[in-house]
């Protein structure tokens, strides 16, 4: 018996694990080689706003501090995994919009009376 093998042609091994011989084994890294761009500009875009929402949840009132804490704690979860359920991710981001919509209330807020004081400075 031979244990030659001959193949003409080419072999792409990206993204692929394989092993020869007698109790081989092999697997294979999720690495950002292997990510489409899109994936990489969201991991990078979530791994900025993920500390971002950690610090505004402790500002938050119950129960949307908890909301917050929590779609923190799932997004981070799935991103450590080798493929991150994106739908999840989805659906906690989306439970998080709500959650901080009183921020959004708060910064209208605060940039109309700052402007309502323009007036009142003398020239």
């Amino acid at each position: 018996m031979s244990d030659s093998f001959n193949f003409n042609g080419k072999m792409d091994f990206n993204n692929s694990a394989v092993a020869f011989g007698k109790n081989a084994s092999a697997s294979t890294v999720n690495s950002a080689a292997s990510m489409s761009p899109e994936e990489a500009e969201l991991r990078a875009s979530l791994e900025k706003l993920l500390p971002v929402l950690q610090t505004v949840a402790g500002a938050l009132a119950y129960p949307a501090q908890g909301v917050v804490s929590e779609a923190v704690r799932e997004v981070t979860r799935e991103l450590a995994e080798p493929r991150p359920r994106w739908e999840k991710i989805r659906a906690a981001l989306r439970r998080v919009a709500p959650a901080v919509t009183a921020l959004t209330t708060l910064a209208s807020d605060v940039a109309r009376i700052a402007d309502a004081v323009t007036p009142l400075i003398p020239h």
